[in-house]
């Protein structure tokens, strides 16, 4: 600091060449202000929507004695019960009677309990109309028994050939130890810690941790009741009545655009906040709380999707327990058979389509496409975004597009259309 009594001769502000802060030029300047500043906006901006909400529909929250109507469904969490007998069955077939019969007659016998896991709850669903929410879990539940049994069944049949070619004695000291021991790979302890890991790919060893943390467990399950508090209130309270409003727009007999946009850019913010909440719900709080109660040690769920900066790598780090099973199941065993790598991923992003599709069509009890379309029209961006994924990696540019063309245009466009479709079923 310049002394008080110095002469202003001997002050020279100006010594050495400078930039501006806000310049290009500038060495790494803090914003953290502004970033305060945006934060306090965003609050702002999404209270005065809270209260706009509030005084336009008054408050929407449902009864308690409304809500367990809805939601808490007996005829799908006695269907959910049920899925212990197929798999049991399962287990009890490659572990027993593969020894005795062929194994073109096991993996049929497979493909029927597959079946029977898939088809059982969408007759439920459609015979009791169940709710969407609780439809959609009992579905997305059913699919992930039926991709963990799928995933047994392809390890044990192929343990089964290793052991009868001798081809195991190449392998790796611990999958050899495992293998050896045939027909005993594994018990049913094992198979059902399998069944409640939060993973589809069955393995004969597991990381697991030395003991259960209870105060970090109690961490999570708080932080999942707040979550799933939030979404329903999203749900009830934001979303249910725009998509109302936008159906009566669509069904007006000369459809006034500009409205449309309107409610597509209003649905844009909570649908964005429910499928960022969902994302921590289910990802960070329910896959951890079951690796906490099952001491299931690799918890890499997901990676940095959200600096995403193509769809391809969206895709590739959002959902780690889908992704490697794809890959591990469907991928590596069609590129193992020569068939092209382009081909291959053709493929594997035609099943994930098919079963989106099968959990949102089966949920809104209609049979439709546009979940399945909506997947496969990804594939050309995600082709050109691999194209152009080096000089994508030298800028924000892509990050900034995928949040665009994802969030605020793709899933608010698709929501609309689903929900419409299902009025239109729901008329019929």
């Amino acid at each position: 600091m310049a002394q008080a009594n110095a002469r202003s001769l001997l002050m020279n502000v100006h010594k050495k060449e400078n930039v501006s802060l806000l310049s290009t030029e500038a060495q790494s300047p803090n914003y953290r202000g502004f970033f305060n500043l945006g934060a306090i906006i965003l609050i702002v901006a999404n209270f005065r929507l809270i209260v706009e909400n509030v005084l336009k529909y008054g408050f929407l929250l449902q009864h308690p004695v409304e809500f367990i109507n809805d939601y808490l469904s007996a005829p799908c969490f006695l269907t959910w019960l049920s899925n212990i007998f197929p798999a049991i069955f399962a287990y009890y077939l490659e572990t027993r009677q593969a020894l005795k019969i062929s194994q073109t007659l096991t993996r049929l016998i497979q493909f029927i309990l597959q079946c029977y896991i898939l088809i059982m709850p969408l007759c439920v669903i459609s015979h009791y109309k169940v709710h969407f929410v609780p439809a959609f879990l009992l579905l997305t539940y059913h699919l992930i028994v039926s991709l963990k049994l799928y995933s047994f069944g392809s390890v044990m049949y192929e343990a089964r050939e290793a052991y009868a070619t001798k081809e195991y004695l190449n392998y790796p000291a611990e999958i050899k130890e495992v293998i050896a021991k045939y027909p005993n790979f594994t018990n049913i302890t094992h198979f059902i810690y399998f069944l409640f890991y939060p993973t589809m790919c069955f393995q004969f060893h597991y990381p697991r941790t030395q003991r259960i943390r209870k105060t970090w467990l109690f961490k999570r399950i708080f932080e999942f009741i707040i979550s799933s508090s939030l979404m329903l209130i999203l749900i009830q309270q934001y979303i249910t009545p725009l998509l109302k409003n936008t159906i009566k727009v669509l069904e007006e007999e000369n459809i006034n655009y500009v409205i449309l946009l309107e409610r597509h850019l209003k649905l844009c913010l909570p649908n964005l906040y429910l499928w960022l909440i969902l994302f921590y719900s289910s990802f960070q709080c329910q896959f951890n709380i079951l690796s906490e109660i099952t001491r299931f040690a690799d918890r890499e769920f997901y990676k940095e999707w959200w600096n995403s900066r193509t769809l391809g790598e969206y895709w590739r780090t959002w959902n780690l327990p889908v992704h490697n099973w794809l890959l591990r199941h469907v991928y590596f065993p069609m590129v193992n058979k020569k068939y092209g790598k382009t081909f291959s991923m053709l493929v594997t992003f035609l099943l994930s389509a098919v079963a989106h599709e099968y959990m949102v069509s089966g949920a809104c009890r209609i049979l439709t496409y546009w979940a399945f379309l909506a997947m496969m029209s990804q594939i050309p961006m995600i082709v050109i975004g691999d194209i152009f994924k080096k000089q994508l990696e030298k800028s924000q540019i892509g990050n900034v597009v995928f949040w665009v063309l994802f969030c605020m245009i793709g899933q608010p466009i698709i929501v609309i259309i689903i929900t419409h479709q299902a009025y239109i079923g729901s008329k019929s």
